[in-house]
């Protein structure tokens, strides 16, 4: 089954905290195994996105299967692709 027929949950990240990517991951989790997270409005780098989304999945069991990172520069990151 390709991903058309399926549901996507869209995080469009705007704070900058330490907790900004974990509190949307969390509340993520609970609604769609399919996550799409944009950087483009925020202040966080990259780079630090990546480690907080790292250290969300450190913590415990976690029911999203693909995550997808939609960077500053548009561009879109596979951060997990688990079927």
């Amino acid at each position: 089954m390709g991903c058309y027929n399926q549901r996507w949950e869209i995080k469009n990240i705007k704070g900058n905290s330490k907790r900004t990517i974990q509190n949307n991951l969390r509340a993520a989790d609970d609604q769609s195994q399919n996550v799409i997270i944009s950087l483009l409005e925020t202040k966080m780098t990259q780079t630090q996105a990546l480690g907080r989304i790292r250290e969300f999945y450190a913590v415990g069991p976690v029911k999203i299967k693909r995550l997808l990172l939609i960077t500053k520069e548009q561009k879109v990151l596979v951060i997990k692709n688990k079927i």
